[in-house]
């Protein structure tokens, strides 16, 4: 059950990994599966081959592996909306398609994942706004244990956009959004100088020795939600223009 909505981080649809201990774990996960909810997993894909919801499966429990390994009482914040994922888009890079939500439900249904619905209020105003959030259940949670890997050995950011055109600044700004645009001489310079820091960074350790923890905790800001504490995590984030 999840207790704290507010104390949460956001879906990560880039996370990724191809060890061993992961690839068994998104196995043993689908042959738990119903015979019919194991169709719907491997069922044909309407975008030429560009989709695949068994490696949505593996983002989904790379992710939420993350959110357990970080804390085991953290939520994930992700939106469902059948928009919120375009495939071919550049700020989807693993091409996750709108049928995510189905292998989402799937978990649920299987015991795998709690769900708070969203909210949202109908008198026009945004307090008590937010998205939808799930969270690993114990049942998820055993099966993490055997999983064994520390969060730097996983690829977070698979496929990532590093170069952002934004409408609004502010990372945390619910009403940003990452506009499309065509690749010119110097998105592509810029994209190659970044890419070739972030490899650079691969190869070191940063570490802040305040902290006892990879994360940081600070209080939300938004209209509804003050006093409520989330969640911002440290490790190899990279780096993205934007």
């Amino acid at each position: 059950m999840i207790t704290d909505v507010w104390h949460s981080r956001l879906f990560n649809v880039h996370a990724w990994s191809e060890h061993k201990a992961v690839m068994g774990l998104t196995e043993q996960v689908f042959h738990s599966f119903t015979d019919e909810q194991k169709a719907t997993v491997i069922g044909k894909s309407n975008n030429k081959g560009q989709t695949d919801l068994y490696r949505a499966l593996r983002i989904i429990l790379v992710d939420q592996y993350v959110s357990w390994r970080t804390d085991p009482t953290l939520c994930t914040a992700i939106q469902r909306g059948r928009n919120t994922w375009i495939v071919g888009s550049r700020y989807n890079g693993m091409n996750l398609p709108h049928r995510t939500s189905d292998v989402i439900d799937i978990l649920i249904e299987q015991g795998l994942l709690h769900k708070a619905n969203h909210s949202y209020n109908r008198t026009g105003s945004s307090i008590g706004n937010r998205s939808t959030r799930i969270q690993p259940t114990a049942k998820l949670a055993r099966m993490f244990e055997h999983v064994g890997l520390e969060l730097h050995q996983l690829q977070l950011h698979e496929k990532q956009e590093t170069i952002i055109l934004r409408m609004n600044d502010e990372d945390d700004d619910d009403k940003a959004i990452d506009i499309p645009y065509k690749d010119n001489a110097l998105t592509r310079r810029m994209r190659k100088e970044v890419q070739a820091y972030n490899a650079m960074m691969l190869n070191h350790y940063v570490d802040v020795a305040s902290l006892t923890e990879p994360c940081i905790y600070r209080e939300v800001q938004k209209r509804g939600a003050t006093g409520k504490v989330e969640v911002v995590l440290l490790f190899r984030t990279g780096l993205q223009l934007g």
